[in-house]
């Protein structure tokens, strides 16, 4: 990736270098990146039904170069500032540090059972990733006992990260208080 910069024209460059041997630039590489997760959603089943509402690469280019956080290898987040809506729009995004989008990012349920658990035998167990670490947080009778401590462990969490964003981060002030309002 090469950074951001505008043509004598005035408008942003998506690639730069000679023909046969581009790279993308900053905004380019994400913009490129968003649109291939809600375009190929055979890859990426949950992007089904995404949309992008930036106008095009030029509207996106814009609105990305002036974003907290913007140079700082943040990774764009649609969830985040919406609960969970499947729009890619200046409303809805947000660049975020790439450990917390890690944390936000939900992994595969396991064998019909609900985020953060997994069936052993009668039982339930339920785990967390923190810090991109798998973390055990016990084994339970009932699905729905674990399901609720996936749930409270998930929830305090963001609280974590709300504190830390506010504390050693540049970010959108949205985002903590967004994590804040989150559940799970």
């Amino acid at each position: 990736m090469v950074p951001d910069y505008k043509h004598r024209n005035g408008k942003w460059a998506c690639w730069s270098g000679p023909v046969g041997g581009q790279v993308l630039t900053v905004s380019g590489s994400l913009y490129s990146n968003m649109k291939a997760r809600c375009k190929d959603i055979t890859r990426n089943p949950s992007y089904s039904g995404c949309e992008i509402l930036f106008g095009d690469f030029q509207d996106f280019a814009d609105w990305h170069t002036q974003q907290v956080g913007y140079g700082l290898g943040y990774h764009l987040d649609k969830d985040i500032l919406s609960n969970g809506a499947k729009i890619y729009s200046r409303e809805n995004c947000a660049l975020i540090p790439q450990a917390l989008n890690n944390f936000l990012c939900t992994p595969a349920k396991l064998g019909g059972c609900p985020q953060g658990v997994r069936k052993s035998g009668s039982k339930y167990i339920s785990t967390i990733s923190l810090d991109s670490v798998s973390t055990y947080l016990g084994t339970y009778c009932t699905l729905e006992q674990a399901h609720s401590a996936y749930k409270v462990a998930k929830k305090g969490q963001a609280l974590v990260w709300a504190d830390r964003l506010e504390t050693y981060y540049s970010v959108n002030a949205k985002v903590p208080e967004a994590l804040r309002k989150m559940y799970w």
